[in-house]
């Protein structure tokens, strides 16, 4: 997989998110089941223009890093654009699993816990990027103060 730190016509898109650490189900008291470390990933093949699309072409959730994974998924030679942390829709995207596939009830709870993280992370975004009662209230009170 060859990244590029800018998108082009014609350059593959992804991004990858850690759902959890290693999980341990303790069996018995001799015996344990631990679980990698669990990962979502989402791509977008080429696009030839620059236009907004939410829904990924493809994903996956892997035990481990998704990068092979991701690899096995573009031609040889192909470049991919990793999108930034601000371009990415994780709470909608995290979704996809819980609908899609059955997963275990701990797994289930961590991509669930990493939707809410991740609706949260947006909503600061979006305040920041869009203002907020806060933030309009704030300029308001400075402009007062600065009379």
């Amino acid at each position: 997989m060859r990244a590029t730190d800018q998108w082009r016509p014609g350059v593959w898109c992804g991004s990858a998110i850690k759902l959890c650490d290693q999980h341990v189900v303790e069996v018995s008291a001799e015996e344990d089941i631990r679980y990698p470390e669990q990962w979502m990933y989402v791509l977008w093949q080429p696009a030839y223009r620059f236009v907004p699309f939410l829904r990924p072409d493809g994903w996956g959730v892997t035990l481990g890093h998704p990068r092979e994974t991701m690899d096995q998924c573009l031609p040889a030679e192909a470049e991919i654009y990793i999108l930034a942390d601000a371009e990415c829709a994780w709470s909608s995207w995290l979704q996809i699993p819980l609908v899609c596939e059955r997963y275990e009830p701990w797994l289930v709870a961590q991509i669930e816990a990493r939707r809410q993280e991740q609706r949260q992370l947006e909503s600061s975004r979006y305040a920041q990027w869009y203002g907020s009662p806060q933030v309009d209230f704030e300029r308001f009170l400075a402009k007062l103060s600065a009379k």
